[in-house]
C-alpha cells in the first residue's frame, strides 16, 4: 500500500514541536531520554537554564536532585530541600522543557570521583543554613520587631528625620538595604467592604520607600536599627 505525502520532513516536525502540544511533549520526552539515559541511581544532578547559560540556584546554592530510578531513560529524581534534607516528592525529569532546561551531573560529584574525595550533596545547603542561623542570632540584638501595631506607631512618631534603618531583604545577609528616614506619615484608607477608615502609619525614606507597620511586626521582615552583619562577613567570623 502506498500513501502520498506520508513522509514528515524534519523541518515540519521541528515546527510542530513548538506549536502542537502532543508533538511538543513527544519531542521533549524523546530528547530528554536520549540525553538522560546514562544517569545512574544515586547521581547528583543540577538544573541548567540554556537561555541564561546559568545553573539554577536558590540562596546562591545550585538546586540539587538525586536520581532515584532510571527506567530505560525515564529518570525519576528527588530534590534536596532548603532544609538540607532529601525530599519525599518524586519528579520525572523526562518531561522537562528540553529547549530551555537541561539536567547535568553535578560538577562537584565529578570532582569528588576524580580526586577520590567524599561528596555529600546536602552539605552545601546545611552549611548555608548553619551560617544564616548564627547570623540571625547575632543580628537579633539590633532588630526592630514589635509585638503590637500601637508600639510601632509610637516608635515611628518619635523617629527623627535623618535616622537610618536597615532591611535584610531575605533575612540571610545577602541583600541589605540602607534607608534614611525623611518623615513619618499617617494616612486614612477606607475599607472596601465597609465605611470604616483605617489609618496607615509609615516611615517615608529619602528615596521614596514606604516602610509601614508590617515591616516592623511580621516575621518575614528583617529590619534593624544598626547595620546588620552580612552573609559574607558571617562566613569569616562566625
Amino acid at each position: 500500500m502506498h500513501f502520498k505525502n506520508l513522509e514528515i520532513p524534519d523541518e515540519r516536525l521541528e515546527r510542530l514541536s513548538r506549536t502542537k502540544k502532543s508533538v511538543k511533549t513527544a519531542f521533549t520526552v524523546g530528547k530528554n531520554i536520549e540525553y538522560q539515559r546514562f544517569f545512574k541511581v544515586g547521581d547528583t544532578l543540577i538544573r541548567y537554564n540554556k537561555r541564561s547559560n546559568k545553573v539554577i540556584k536558590i540562596d546562591g546554592i545550585p538546586e540539587r536532585y538525586i536520581v532515584a530510578r532510571n527506567d530505560n531513560g525515564i529518570v525519576y529524581v528527588k530534590k534536596i530541600l532548603k532544609s538540607g534534607k532529601l525530599g519525599t516528592g518524586i519528579e520525572a525529569i523526562a518531561v522537562e522543557d528540553f529547549d530551555n532546561y537541561e539536567y547535568q551531573i553535578d560538577p562537584a560529584q565529578i570532582d569528588s570521583v576524580l580526586l577520590g574525595t567524599e561528596f555529600d550533596p546536602r552539605n552545601a545547603r546545611k552549611r548555608h543554613n548553619k551560617i544564616v542561623d548564627k547570623l540571625r542570632r547575632y543580628n537579633e540584638k539590633s532588630r526592630l520587631r514589635f509585638k503590637k501595631d500601637v508600639e510601632v506607631q509610637k516608635w515611628m512618631a518619635n523617629c527623627k528625620t535623618g535616622i537610618k534603618v536597615w532591611e535584610d531583604v531575605f533575612g540571610d545577609g545577602k541583600k541589605i538595604n540602607e534607608y534614611i528616614v525623611e518623615k513619618y506619615k499617617v494616612e486614612g484608607k477606607v475599607c472596601s467592604w465597609s465605611s470604616r477608615i483605617y489609618y496607615l502609619h509609615s516611615l517615608i525614606t529619602t528615596d521614596g520607600v514606604k516602610l509601614d507597620v508590617r515591616h516592623f511586626t511580621e516575621a518575614n521582615y528583617f529590619m534593624y536599627i544598626e547595620q546588620p552583619m552580612t552573609f559574607k562577613k558571617a562566613e569569616e567570623v562566625l
